[in-house]
């Protein structure tokens, strides 16, 4: 399973060079392992979907969308914050 902690350690390495898209790879797994792991069966046919990053106009994209049976139930931004 791949914990907190695991996804937490991941990130140590961010930095002011580091782009925001380089981890998206780590929350995705992350996620995938939360929903791999929920008790509730009517939630585990959530759709987890990495957004690519399309830049409409400067507003740019949520980058997971989350699906349950087709409809959209949310959507997660990534941000990187390095306390600056």
């Amino acid at each position: 399973m791949h914990t907190l902690t695991t996804y937490l350690t991941q990130l140590q390495n961010i930095n002011p060079q580091t782009k925001e898209q380089t981890h998206r790879i780590h929350l995705q797994i992350f996620l995938e392992s939360l929903k791999a792991n929920l008790r509730n069966k009517d939630l585990q046919s959530l759709h987890i979907k990495h957004e690519p990053n399309n830049n409409k106009k400067g507003r740019g994209a949520p980058d997971f969308l989350i699906q349950n049976q087709g409809l959209v139930i949310g959507y997660i931004e990534n941000k990187r914050d390095l306390g600056i």
